[in-house]
C-alpha cells in the first residue's frame, strides 16, 4: 500500500482512513463547547440546552458517531447524528444507501419518539456540500407543509426551487427506495417484520 505524504512528512487523514473520523472529532469538540457555553446546538432546536455528547453510540443506536441529549420546556429531546465527510447522496452510492438503512432502522425502532420530536436524526457533513446543501433545502421544505403531496406539489412548482434542488429530491428518493427494500430484507431476517411508512 502507497501513503502519500502531505508537506509536514505526515500522512493525510484521507490516505490513512481517518478522514471522516477527523471531521467526527472536529463536530463533536463544537458539540461539546456548545455543552458548556450552554447554548444551542443545531438541529436540536434552539429551546434546548445540551446537557451530555456522546461519541460513538453502537451499542445503544444504528446511527452513532455523535448522540446529543439536551433539556427544554417540554422535556428531554436527542438528536443522533451521522458524520460523513462527503457523501454522494444517491441510490448509485453503497455507502449513502448503507446509511440511509442505519436511519430507516432508527425510524422503525424509535418512531414513537421521533413522532412528537422527542428525538431528531442528524448527518453532519464537511463543508461546502452542494448535495447536502439541497436536501437541507428540501427539509426547510417539508418542514413547512402539512404532508407529503402538498411537500411535493410545492416542490414541483417551477418558481419554488432550482431544477438542481428537485433533481436532488428525485435522487434522494431513490436512494431511500433502495434503502427500504435492503432495510426490509435485513429486519426481515431479525423477526421484525414489515416497514411501513
Amino acid at each position: 500500500m502507497r501513503v502519500e505524504l502531505n508537506r509536514g512528512g505526515f500522512a493525510s487523514p484521507y490516505a490513512t482512513g481517518g478522514g471522516g473520523t477527523v471531521l467526527e472529532h472536529a463536530y463533536g469538540a463544537v458539540l461539546l463547547a456548545a455543552l458548556l457555553q450552554g447554548v444551542p446546538v443545531s438541529g436540536l432546536g434552539n429551546e434546548v440546552r445540551p446537557r451530555e455528547v456522546r461519541f460513538q453510540q453502537s451499542a445503544t443506536c444504528p446511527v452513532d458517531d455523535l448522540v446529543v441529549l439536551g433539556d427544554c420546556p417540554t422535556g428531554p429531546r436527542t438528536i443522533y447524528i451521522g458524520v460523513r465527510r462527503a457523501p454522494t447522496i444517491a441510490a448509485g452510492s453503497p455507502a449513502f444507501v448503507e446509511l440511509l438503512v442505519d436511519y430507516l432502522r432508527m425510524v422503525v425502532d424509535r418512531q414513537a419518539g421521533l413522532d412528537v420530536g422527542r428525538e431528531r436524526l442528524g448527518l453532519a457533513v464537511a463543508s461546502p456540500h452542494k448535495g447536502a446543501s439541497q436536501v437541507r433545502q428540501l427539509g426547510f421544505f417539508a418542514r413547512r407543509r402539512p404532508d407529503n403531496t402538498s411537500f411535493r406539489a410545492y416542490v414541483g412548482e417551477p418558481m419554488a426551487t432550482s431544477r438542481d434542488v428537485r433533481t436532488r429530491l428525485g435522487h434522494l428518493d431513490a436512494a431511500v427506495a433502495k434503502a427500504v427494500t435492503q432495510a426490509c430484507v435485513l429486519l426481515a431476517g431479525q423477526g421484525s417484520g414489515t416497514l411501513a411508512f
